[in-house]
């Protein structure tokens, strides 16, 4: 399911167009821990939709604060968070990016093909073959 689709289905309906920095933090938790479950959202649902919350919350909050020209230090203290976590908050031009994490696509399995080059033929078993023996 996409962000979209997400906020379209269970965001928008419990807590209509508004900004999310005007929502209070009981109506969040209301959305997560009563109304989602209620509805039958599976547990991936009610996890990225809180993924997806804390993203526009924190995102809307640095924007908010930079645009009062408050610097980066200043903002970190203000909100209880490290430097680098703000500045990656800044750097974000959307708050899809944030919620999308760093991994872009799939991790290598520890099960994948060896990285060794075996196009080389019979040469490598033989050079095996004779170190062994």
């Amino acid at each position: 399911m996409t962000y979209a689709q997400l906020l379209h289905r269970h965001i928008y309906p419990y807590i209509g167009e508004r900004r999310v920095a005007e929502i209070s933090r009981e109506t969040i938790h209301r959305l997560l821990t009563v109304v989602l479950p209620e509805a039958g959202a599976s547990r991936a649902t009610v996890i990225n939709t809180r993924a997806c919350l804390s993203a526009m919350l924190q995102d809307g909050t640095v924007r908010q604060l930079r645009a009062e020209g408050r610097r980066l230090r200043e903002i970190a203290r203000h909100l209880g968070r490290g430097l680098r976590t703000v500045q990656r908050l800044d750097r974000a031009a959307t708050w899809q990016e944030l919620a999308d994490g760093r991994w872009k696509g799939p991790r290598p399995s520890k099960l994948d093909p060896s990285p060794i080059d075996t196009t080389g033929g019979d040469d490598l078993w033989i050079c095996c073959e004779r170190g062994s023996g």
